[in-house]
């Protein structure tokens, strides 16, 4: 279980090091702190606090699939054994879980003109 409640823009400062310009808590994360930060260098990262075991598997599965040329968010940094479990990875464009016919991830604009198109033709 993460500690929600602590997470904020000034604790991910303290956390990476590194100042906070931006912060946005995302919604939809019962259990886990998520929000998608803007770092002093411009970087646009998403910053998640959740339990060490679940970072930890997390940090593994995002870094073997990496290996394997499987696209997915780079890992910025990661801490399961931290005072507060972290894992913070690049910030990418788009709608989760937007898939295109052919099980392409598609962006968040042509996402929503796919789901406009689908609505019209049905």
């Amino acid at each position: 279980m993460s500690d929600a409640g602590r997470i904020d823009g000034e604790v991910i400062a303290c956390l990476l090091s590194q100042r906070v310009t931006g912060y946005e808590l995302l919604a939809g994360f019962a259990a886990n702190t998520v929000a998608a930060v803007t770092l002093a260098s411009g970087a646009r990262v998403v910053f998640k606090a959740a339990a060490a075991r679940e970072v930890e598997v997390e940090l593994w599965a995002l870094r073997s699939m990496a290996a394997r040329g499987v696209p997915v968010p780079e890992v910025v940094a990661g801490a399961p054994d931290a005072e507060i479990p972290y894992l913070v990875t690049r910030l990418l464009a788009g709608e989760p879980g937007s898939r295109d016919a052919q099980g392409g991830v598609r962006s968040g604009t042509a996402a929503a003109c796919h789901r406009q198109h689908s609505a019209g033709s049905a």
